[in-house]
């Protein structure tokens, strides 16, 4: 049996998912893995900036935030 990795995740280009706990742990890597697959959007403005240090992280693009 193979594993499973994120890089299986079908594209989620225009497709909304409510990740709690996006701070850290599984959360986190959720968030990450959704940004990865071009789906992480949130309104709330804390989210917004986790989702944003997200992206930087994985991607070393800085985009401002506000």
């Amino acid at each position: 049996m193979s594993k499973w990795t994120t890089a299986q995740i079908p594209d989620q280009t225009g497709r909304t998912a409510v990740v709690t706990g996006a701070n850290t742990g599984l959360g986190y890597g959720t968030a990450a893995a959704r940004v990865v697959a071009s789906g992480a959007a949130s309104h709330d403005p804390d989210a917004q900036q986790q989702l944003w240090t997200v992206s930087e992280e994985l991607t070393k693009v800085v985009y401002p935030v506000g």
